[in-house]
């Protein structure tokens, strides 16, 4: 799992158009190490993380229309759960 790196990626505008980085890097470090108090919480990182995708690649940039499919795919899977949501309970048995 490796997060994000603006500076290794030369990319020095990052900090300044994401204001609330977030990474499936982390997400997945998180993950490994139980970090996650609940499912909403792993919900609410993916969420920033497709965000943040979009924020900085541009609508006509391909990144920018895959974190839409992305978020698209979370929102179908996440209605099948019960209540057609995500809570603290609701992955438990599955």
């Amino acid at each position: 799992c490796e997060r994000v790196d603006p500076v290794a990626l030369k990319i020095p505008d990052y900090f300044e158009m994401v204001k609330e980085p977030m990474d499936f890097g982390t997400v997945c470090n998180k993950l490994e190490q139980k970090a996650y108090p609940s499912p909403a919480e792993w919900v609410s990182d993916v969420r920033l993380t497709l965000a943040n995708a979009m924020t900085f690649n541009g609508p006509e940039h391909p990144i920018h229309g895959m974190a839409v499919e992305m978020s698209g795919l979370l929102d179908k899977e996440l209605e099948k759960l019960p209540g057609g949501t995500v809570d603290a309970t609701s992955l438990a048995s599955h």
